[in-house]
């Protein structure tokens, strides 16, 4: 089943009739949350089919390039109201004036939406320019009115809030039309060599938590029939034949991802474990405990936003980001005045759960923070073995 969703959000709503179908489920969120609620589905191996604006679809590419998706269609978005046809992401400045009028110390407030593409924009058209930036999830326009920024990065479709506010176009950034978005589920079967092991391959199954589950083999047959049905089958050398894995335990998996090694003999299944994999009743052969890390938290928090059910604490924050401001910079201070150990035992899991639901909702990874991580742990080496010098000096 193809899973459709479609945006409600009131200019990016009247397209949402494109993509018909009675046997699809529907599900209609906000336009800029498309994209990411579709790499969701394409992580859990479900198809599914978008509609967003351009400009939120190139956004989600920029901050997320590892992303199965691509554009099927686009259509072009005709809009008379809008003053460029199309609504076009805008820099805006004073009336009357210009960036060289007001060319030190700038001021720029930018809609989060768009950090990557104006970042793009700033580089090329704002070289050389001393700037610093504030962002806000809209009413940009309020604080060029109360003074606080210069320049504004905001989405202009008639113009009206942007007159109103004193304010005029100074550059475009990104002309927007309407795209349908797919995601990429990749099959691998036929590029796998199953002649090293006389038409066997072996086959590592992980949770996905990364705890190692077991190992079983899969033959052609049932590498194929896995994708095709997209559920865990393999061969079972004992009774020679294809089994689903937990069909007869009851213990049965829930297939997320399939990858291959560099030599393309050996598979990895992550998998999502109802009970135990191993048949002598553990969760893991190898002895690993399903345990509770941030991992499996981000995962968690990641299914309710994705869920978009409204029922949770977890989205309420994610539609309120106001209160989840407030509530990381009061755990903050709870954790400073903390009284004993386990006081602080229970702030810092507060506030590592809203810290995550603040990633989950900047589309921030777990491997985002691990990549930062790795980046500032090479330059400390740069620095500590003098490797630094060396390359300022050219030698």
């Amino acid at each position: 089943m193809i899973i459709f969703i479609v945006p409600k959000n009131s200019g990016l709503g009247k397209y949402k009739d494109i993509v018909k179908s009675d046997s699809a489920k529907r599900i209609e969120i906000r336009g800029e949350d498309v994209p990411s609620f579709l790499d969701g589905l394409t992580r859990e191996k479900k198809k599914g089919v978008g509609i967003t604006g351009e400009d939120l679809f190139v956004e989600f590419i920029e901050n997320n390039p590892d992303a199965k998706l691509k554009v099927i269609d686009k259509i072009k978005w005709e809009d008379d109201n809008c003053i460029f046809g199309k609504p076009c992401l805008c820099l805006l400045g004073p009336k009357g004036k210009n960036l060289e009028n007001i060319s030190s110390g700038l001021k720029i407030c930018v809609n989060s939406k768009y950090k990557k593409l104006f970042d793009n924009y700033a580089k090329e058209k704002l070289k050389g320019k001393d700037y610093e930036i504030f962002y806000a999830k809209g009413a940009t326009e309020e604080f060029f009115e109360e003074g606080l920024v210069d320049l504004v990065v905001e989405i202009v479709c008639s113009g009206k809030s942007m007159r109103a506010a004193g304010l005029e176009v100074y550059g475009k950034i990104f002309l927007s039309d309407v795209v349908i978005i797919g995601n990429v589920l990749e099959d691998i079967s036929s590029s796998l060599d199953f002649d090293k092991m006389d038409g066997l391959i072996p086959t590592i199954l992980k949770d996905e938590f990364g705890k190692v589950l077991t190992l079983v083999y899969s033959n052609k047959e049932s590498v194929e029939k896995s994708f095709a049905e997209w559920k865990p089958y393999f061969f079972s050398r004992s009774r020679n034949r294809i089994c689903l894995k937990g069909s007869t335990s009851g213990n049965t998996q829930e297939l997320l991802d399939i990858k291959k090694d560099c030599d393309s003999d050996a598979l990895l299944f992550t998998v999502r474990q109802k009970g135990f994999a191993c048949h002598c009743g553990e969760y893991s052969c190898f002895g690993e405990d399903k345990g509770f890390d941030l991992a499996r938290l981000y995962g968690i928090i990641k299914k309710r936003v994705l869920d978009n059910s409204g029922n949770s604490y977890t989205r309420e924050l994610i539609d309120n980001p106001n209160l989840l401001n407030r509530k990381i910079i009061e755990e903050a201070g709870e954790i400073v005045t903390a009284g004993d150990r386990d006081n602080l035992i229970w702030e810092i899991s507060d506030i590592l759960y809203f810290l995550l639901v603040k990633m989950v909702d900047n589309n921030i990874s777990m491997k985002d923070i691990e990549n930062e991580n790795l980046r500032r742990d090479k330059e400390t080496l740069l620095k500590v073995s003098g490797l630094d010098e060396v390359k300022k000096n050219g030698k």
